[in-house]
């Protein structure tokens, strides 16, 4: 009788498949991994955005958000610098990144005089199966670094 009842179970769950199996299920499983890192990161208080394939911004960490102050802000979903220095290593940062290039060097970004540098570093994320991956670069913030390497603190 269980075995009976397991296989109607199966059939059941089959059934609700598209005919073309999991593919059509990789973007809803691409966001569903992008969206578990992002809750991890959160949860751990860690200061991150997250980037898709295009660059553009899929999740800011709600800490990230309160670190970016003046210095960084949204563009067309595009995480932008203040500073036109800063801005152009920050996307150059981030076009090496989406390549799969690793940045070497963190990205100083000042914020308003009261406040200190921030710095970033921007990290490729690459994952076994290209195409279900909608996350592909994770800009970090390290500000303890900055201030540190700029006799800050």
């Amino acid at each position: 009788m269980e075995i009976a009842a397991h296989h109607e179970n199966r059939i059941g769950i089959a059934a609700k498949f598209p005919p073309d199996g999991v593919e059509s299920l990789r973007p809803m499983l691409a966001g569903a991994r992008a969206r578990g890192m992002a809750d991890a990161f959160d949860l751990l208080g860690l200061p991150a955005i997250f980037l898709d394939d295009d660059g553009r911004a899929l999740h800011i960490s709600e800490r990230a958000s309160g670190l970016m102050r003046n210095a960084l802000f949204i563009a067309e979903g595009r995480l932008k610098a203040v500073s036109g220095a800063a801005d152009a290593a920050l996307q150059e940062a981030v076009d090496a990144a989406l390549a799969g290039r690793a940045a070497v060097e963190p990205i100083v970004v000042a914020g308003p005089a009261s406040k200190p540098a921030l710095s970033l570093r921007v990290l490729s994320v690459t994952g076994q199966d290209e195409s279900a991956q909608l996350l592909r670069a994770i800009v970090l913030f390290d500000y303890a670094g900055a201030h540190a390497r700029h006799g800050l603190i």
